[in-house]
């Protein structure tokens, strides 16, 4: 059908994270098909490979200015001039402003974005408002937080779940693990969230056994529980075996030279992170929280476990450190599972959907 005047994706920065990764994918993947920007509510931060993407794939992107007032008032004129009939937000701050300004200027759709499986109750209040009265439907990247939310007061039949997408590295090829010294890694924000408390005594037990081989473990991020993970690493006496790695340009070439991906979270959505360690053909130990189940097929490209099952993980990481063919043919099916499931083109064609079936669906009713 195609009737769409233009399409606009919202969202609250450049930083350096999975939503706004997301975002930057999902305006490739409408460019070609409707008039597409990226509006970006905060021109700092800004990371310079968001930046380079951007460039990279010619895509329009547009900084608002000014206080929050005047904001509104530029993405509503802007709304006017790109004459926008589809609206996407990914995250509580863009979703607000997707809501107020996309009904004061009449846009035909509104997606909201609820991209995790817990949210803070006060978010959640402004959130549910939102959801259950201002925005068409909320667009969430995992089943898991669809069921959270729901069970507190959002509408269910607003939701509508599409999963994440990773682009694929055209020249990576399957890992081939070599050298006896064995490297874990973990990729993800320093908060409490990621529980960096469990993953390292993990590791500290597994370097109290030595019956292992030699390990090496990789923690990259950035964040304000930087302090404490440092006080923790030095407490458990792990100086000389985890390395920690800021915000780093470029995470491939960390991930490329792991051989085991941990993940030691509290609660996720659809973690960005475990599909990057995926994509790279890495197994994953992780606990079961938030759609990780939808990303590794237990005993086939990793083993998942309670966050209460210490004990369990650090079963499946001795496994996995002691056998070469098992880290070798998980890390394969995770890729395979990666290109089957969690594609850009997948990606791509169900948004295409979505907006098509709407679009339609508004023409039968008018």
């Amino acid at each position: 059908m195609s009737d769409v005047s233009g399409v606009c994706v919202l969202i609250r920065s450049l930083a350096n994270g999975g939503a706004e990764k997301q975002s930057i994918l999902l305006t490739k993947a409408l460019a070609d098909k409707y008039p597409t920007c990226l509006v970006v509510l905060d021109r700092e931060p800004l990371h310079p490979k968001h930046l380079e993407k951007i460039e990279k794939e010619q895509l329009q992107v547009i900084f608002l200015e000014g206080n929050l007032w005047q904001k509104f008032g530029m993405f509503t004129r802007l709304a006017e001039t790109n004459n926008i009939s589809v609206l996407f937000s990914f995250l509580p701050s863009d979703t607000l402003l997707a809501a107020v300004a996309g009904r004061y200027f009449g846009v035909r759709y509104i997606f909201g974005g609820l991209r995790n499986a817990y949210v803070p109750w006060k978010k959640r209040i402004a959130l549910r408002f939102l959801h259950n009265y201002l925005l068409d439907y909320s667009i969430s990247n995992c089943h898991s937080g669809v069921r959270s939310l729901a069970a507190q007061g959002f509408k269910a039949d607003k939701f509508i779940v599409i999963h994440n997408a990773l682009e694929r590295l055209s020249a990576y090829q399957p890992k081939q693990t070599s050298g006896s010294e064995i490297h874990l890694i973990t990729v993800g924000r320093f908060v409490d969230q990621k529980n960096y408390s469990l993953a390292l005594r993990l590791f500290k037990k597994l370097l109290d056994d030595k019956s292992l081989p030699k390990l090496q473990y990789t923690i990259v991020g950035y964040g304000p529980r930087e302090p404490q993970i440092r006080q923790m690493i030095a407490a458990l006496g792990l100086q000389e075996n985890v390395r920690l790695v800021i915000n780093p340009d470029q995470v491939s070439p960390l991930l490329l030279g792991a051989d085991i991906y941990l993940s030691t979270s509290l609660f996720e959505g659809l973690s960005n992170a475990i599909m990057e360690g995926m994509e790279h053909g890495l197994p994953i130990v992780a606990t079961r929280v938030g759609d990780n189940d939808y990303l590794v097929e237990e005993g086939k490209n990793g083993y998942l476990h309670e966050i209460s099952d210490e004990e369990g993980m650090l079963s499946s990481l001795k496994i996995l450190i002691s056998d070469r063919a098992s880290r070798e043919k998980m890390g394969q099916q995770s890729i395979d599972r990666i290109v089957a499931h969690f594609s850009f083109e997948a990606f791509r064609q169900k948004y295409i959907d979505l907006i098509e079936q709407k679009l339609t669906l508004l023409h039968e009713t008018a």
